[in-house]
């Protein structure tokens, strides 16, 4: 039976638990808007500078007729996290991750952070991959350089991570940091010629190395803004959950503090009866 003890305990655990609900939603909300702008200006930046270096390549490729020491392999990277209150929005890159590996045999596959481990293993299409321990909290420079070495070697690399749209919408993505080299757009109708100074070759070397490394650090951060957005939404909804949990709570304590007056009621009332037989 309920009794108003256990009420009390309830209650006061779900109170807890949304103050913690609301404590993770409020350190999610400042980071998201502490990294927000940097990584929002950096996209504009990186896309325009991802066509330079595909401009660059196919250069490369077309003028030199270079013949690179680098396997004809892709990798395939899924950005994860090391631990959940993320909401969907690992889940769903997973998915959209998932697809590829599952339809590519040959693409090599490339984890990182722990959820991601947790996330292969269970896979249908779980195969051999290579694992990077990545923190939550920052993208830097020395936790970038294991990955960025072990991927530069790769012919084409595709990063699945998280994107934010608005406060309210993250959705997966998926970035190629290196690729292919691409022709001109023949449907522009313009046909650039480019001079390149010192030498092609140098400005392939620095694109190949120093941009490559730009654009997996902007995914990574890309990635980070995401998480935190969906955890501050996740973190909101759940706190308007236990908020509906509680105002439940509080009416079956009503309803049991009634149910206890009106027992000793009747235990009055039966009392009264008893003495006036007597």
């Amino acid at each position: 039976m309920i009794t108003r003890q256990s009420i009390v305990n309830e209650e006061q655990a779900l109170e807890t638990l949304r103050d913690l609900v609301w404590t993770y939603q409020e350190v999610a909300a400042f980071k998201m808007q502490k990294i927000r702008k940097g990584v929002l200006a950096n996209r504009d930046y990186l896309a325009d500078l991802s066509i330079i270096s595909d401009q660059v390549y196919y250069s490369y490729r077309t003028q030199l007729v270079a013949t690179e020491n680098r396997p004809a392999k892709s990798a395939a990277v899924f950005v994860s996290a090391n631990i959940g209150l993320y909401g969907s929005i690992v889940t769903r890159v997973f998915q959209e991750f998932e697809k590829q590996i599952s339809q590519d045999k040959d693409v090599v596959i490339v984890i990182v952070g722990k959820l991601g481990k947790a996330y292969v293993e269970k896979s249908p299409y779980k195969r051999e991959y290579q694992y990077f321990d990545f923190p939550d909290e920052v993208v830097a420079l020395d936790s970038v350089k294991p990955l960025s070495l072990f991927l530069a070697d790769f012919r084409e690399v595709t990063v699945y991570h998280g994107r934010f749209e608005s406060v309210i919408t993250q959705s997966p993505a998926a970035t190629k940091v290196s690729g292919e080299a691409k022709p001109p757009d023949k449907n522009s109708g313009i046909k650039v010629n480019y001079i390149f100074e010192p030498e092609l070759k140098t400005v392939y070397t620095f694109f190949k190395s120093e941009i490559f490394t730009s654009l997996l650090i902007q995914a990574l951060q890309e990635n980070m803004l995401a998480k935190n957005a969906s955890r501050m939404v996740a973190m909101d909804q759940a706190g308007d959950r236990i908020s509906t949990q509680l105002s439940a709570v509080a009416k079956l304590s009503l309803f049991v503090k009634h149910r206890e007056l009106a027992r000793r009621q009747m235990d009055v009332y039966g009392a009264i009866r008893a003495w006036g037989r007597e």
